[in-house]
């Protein structure tokens, strides 16, 4: 009985550790954005993955905004998909950089080529014990995976998710789910350019 309750702590224990783990990569990136520390940020951020995932939210909202994807068919919209990428990649790069994302991160606004862009995307939570409960409470977990909704004390509609995965030990911002209102805006903005 007395190994069935170590093990069970044990177990108990690491648990606790696994679901803390995230945290500390998120007050990672929540230092290196208070330091405005570009070359720290890089290292926690999967620029090609954040990249990637921002396009595709874009392109999605590109194509519902305008209607073009109800009129295609699933040949041609595999053929506007790529065109869209090509799209919205220039301005999706302009956006996430080390230097951009730092800024977007702390609130500011980041000039392209669609015009001002910011995220309201509050504090990143940190390890301070009112914040990793209600961080807690809006995160979600996987195998390898974590996301959380920021700012914690808004809606869900309202806020951004950011997804980290765990790569080489090391839990990294891999996506980041920008806000319906967001993503049509940009998408907008996007249609007048390229209609």
């Amino acid at each position: 009985m007395k190994r069935f309750t170590l093990a069970l702590a044990f177990f108990v224990f690491l648990l606790i550790c696994y679901w803390l783990w995230p945290f500390l990569g998120l007050r990672s990136l929540a230092a290196d954005v208070q330091a405005r520390d570009a070359v720290a940020l890089s290292e926690d951020v999967d620029f090609i993955r954040l990249r990637r995932s921002v396009t595709e939210q874009i392109i999605a909202a590109y194509f519902r905004v305008t209607g073009k994807a109800k009129k295609l068919s699933p040949f041609e919209n595999i053929i506007a998909t790529g065109i869209g990428t090509s799209i919205a990649d220039p301005l999706v790069a302009q956006l996430i950089n080390p230097e951009n994302l730092l800024a977007l991160f702390s609130a500011q606004t980041v000039p392209t080529d669609m015009g001002n862009i910011s995220f309201n995307i509050g504090k990143v939570p940190s390890l301070s014990l009112g914040s990793v409960v209600a961080a807690w409470l809006s995160a979600e977990y996987g195998i390898g995976q974590f996301s959380i909704g920021v700012p914690v004390s808004a809606q869900s509609a309202d806020q951004f998710r950011i997804r980290m995965e765990l790569l080489q030990w090391r839990w990294k911002v891999t996506g980041l789910d920008l806000p319906e209102n967001l993503r049509d805006r940009v998408a907008r903005e996007l249609a007048k350019k390229f209609p």
